[in-house]
């Protein structure tokens, strides 16, 4: 499992970070948002991205752009597949994003 916390907070580096470190599916999903939306819909994928890169033991040395949590940023409920066998959650409370990655055990 892996967990991070992303306050929802003016980021003048998120076009950066999202064009060098998500993956093409992220990039037009916060692409086809406005302005506001886009920064919220940032730290939600940042969130999302960082609790799965903690799941599988990498943190920030995982390669961001080489994985997706699109389906996750398209779902109402906030869920969605990531890579086989992992699922992330992000939930949206008090102005920050609370991402969860889990490992399917199959049990």
């Amino acid at each position: 499992m892996g967990v991070d916390v992303e306050r929802i907070r003016p980021r003048p580096s998120a076009a950066r970070i999202a064009h060098s470190r998500f993956a093409a599916a992220e990039q037009a999903a916060l692409a086809a948002r406005g302005p506001r939306a886009r920064q919220a819909a940032f730290h939600r994928c940042w969130a999302a991205k960082e609790a799965y890169a903690k799941g599988i033991g990498r943190g920030l040395a995982a390669p961001f752009g080489e994985f997706s949590v699109a389906s996750a940023l398209r779902s109402a409920g906030g869920v969605g597949p990531v890579e086989a066998g992992w699922s992330v959650s992000v939930e949206t409370r008090d102005g920050r994003h609370l991402g969860v990655a889990l490992e399917d055990r199959g049990g």
